[in-house]
């Protein structure tokens, strides 16, 4: 049995073809590596007089904020004195290196330190505090995820943070002015959103991969492309945090 097949049929197939070779050939025609890469050189510069980040303000989630949860003791429960010196040991270096306040009544209501307050600004929601540059950043990679058929990368180390009046936010930074590197991207083959922030307080600290390995502040989170907002902070499912001081330590 043989199929009669309309005749206009290749002449159909070879429009449809040409009208993709065309769209490829047009030069504001983008790929999705290039839609996702665009103005990462922009310059993003601005000041702030504090770092300070308050809970409930925003969608944002504090790094520690679970953790310092979790470290008090639930009710009725006393700890003994080496229980007691290891949590006032760990709230201790977390104070002086993410500017948390010990906890009161079991939460945590505020921080004070550079990784935090750049990651609260990425996720802003509020049109008051968001940075044009981190939102285009964010609303490419939505449409790379959206269109999921390449690579989307964005990183932008052209960020300059100046600190007016509290210089020594922490005892981990030691100037008043920071530089920032922020990426994000998607991989459509193992479904992953990466975003990453490296946070230097020297001007060279990211232009090679030793003065990046003794930046003071790195953070890092992974998350499923489905729960991933162009606006606002996205659940992640892995997130890391490090901090050190000049010692490396």
């Amino acid at each position: 049995m043989k199929a009669n097949l309309p005749t206009s049929l290749p002449r159909f197939l070879l429009t449809i073809t040409g009208m993709v070779l065309l769209s490829a050939c047009d030069p504001l025609f983008e790929t999705t590596p290039q839609l996702c890469a665009n103005a990462q050189s922009s310059g993003v510069g601005f000041s702030v007089s504090n770092m300070q980040v308050d809970v409930d303000a925003d969608e944002y989630q504090l790094y520690l904020q679970d953790i310092l949860a979790a470290l008090q003791p639930a009710d009725g429960v006393t700890l003994n004195a080496e229980e007691t010196e290891a949590k006032n040991f760990i709230e201790g270096k977390i104070k002086e290196y993410m500017g948390y306040p010990l906890p009161e009544e079991n939460a945590v209501f505020s921080a004070n330190n550079p990784l935090d307050y750049l990651e609260s600004i990425i996720a802003t929601t509020s049109s008051n505090t968001a940075i044009g540059a981190f939102e285009q950043a964010k609303q490419q990679v939505a449409r790379g995820i959206a269109a999921d058929n390449d690579f989307c990368t964005y990183t932008n180390n052209n960020i300059i943070v100046t600190i007016e009046d509290n210089p020594d936010t922490t005892t981990v930074v030691e100037s008043g002015q920071l530089f920032a590197e922020f990426a994000l991207s998607y991989n459509p083959f193992s479904r992953i959103v990466q975003q990453s922030v490296v946070i230097s307080d020297q001007s060279d600290g990211l232009t090679s991969a030793e003065k990046r390995s003794a930046a003071p502040y790195v953070g890092f989170f992974q998350a499923q492309p489905e729960n991933f907002k162009a606006v606002g902070y996205t659940q992640p499912i892995l997130r890391q945090a490090l901090v050190q001081n000049s010692a490396l330590t």
